[in-house]
């Protein structure tokens, strides 16, 4: 558990700490193909810490595969992705 815990701060902290770089710099305006599928990987592993921490069991079934592309902002994305699965997560029953 503290290890989970530890995970999730870390990643809270860095999350904070990337928002602030991107919305103080042009880097949220930069865009380019991006594969969502890895990104939502990366998050979605990361998530699964929270997920634990709040006695909450977090189902994935993502569909998608690495050739799909989308135009946008890797970090914006999983931005974004965090924190829909981290408000999924908090507003979840414990033990859901």
């Amino acid at each position: 558990m503290i290890k989970d815990y530890c995970t999730v701060i870390d990643h809270e902290i860095s999350d904070i700490i990337r928002t602030e770089h991107m919305l103080s710099s042009d880097a949220l305006w930069v865009k380019k193909m991006i594969h969502p599928s890895n990104l939502m990987l990366e998050v979605l592993e990361l998530m699964q810490a929270k997920a634990r921490t709040q006695n909450v069991v977090l189902h994935t079934d993502l569909q998608l595969s690495d050739k799909e592309t989308l135009f946008g902002n890797s970090g914006g994305f999983k931005l974004i992705l965090s924190n829909l699965v981290s408000n999924a997560i908090k507003y979840s029953y414990e033990g859901g």
